[in-house]
């Protein structure tokens, strides 16, 4: 199966959409239900959407891969609003700022990565 721009830039708009709204959510259940229970749903929902799209990937079905990766955003922006809360009540003062940057760029420096490695896989 070959994507071209549109079928890839899809996949991450799908990812996108749920961003938009559900990280509020998500931080509400933060709160009310605790960090390690929320942190334990939303890697559930992330891995559940991950491996709906190997699956899918593996059958070549387009479709099923944009509802992985529906499922995968679902959890994903919501689950750094956990690791920020736990950051928060680990480190102090100046060491918040240094652990957030890290917790923040590493992602970013995967995703960098998979945008640049993936058309040509």
């Amino acid at each position: 199966m070959h994507l071209d721009n549109l079928e890839f830039n899809m996949l991450y708009s799908v990812y996108s959409l749920p961003n938009i709204i559900l990280p509020f959510f998500g931080g509400m259940l933060i709160d009310r239900m605790g960090v390690r229970f929320s942190i334990f749903v939303f890697s559930s929902i992330l891995i559940l959407g991950q491996l709906v799209v190997v699956i899918s990937a593996y059958k070549f079905e387009y479709y099923s891969m944009l509802v992985g990766r529906c499922i995968f955003g679902i959890g994903s922006e919501s689950l750094n609003a956990a690791q920020a809360a736990i950051m928060a009540h680990w480190f102090r003062g100046q060491e918040v700022s240094l652990a957030l940057g890290l917790c923040l760029s590493v992602p970013k420096l995967g995703s960098a990565f998979n945008s640049f490695l993936s058309p040509m896989i």
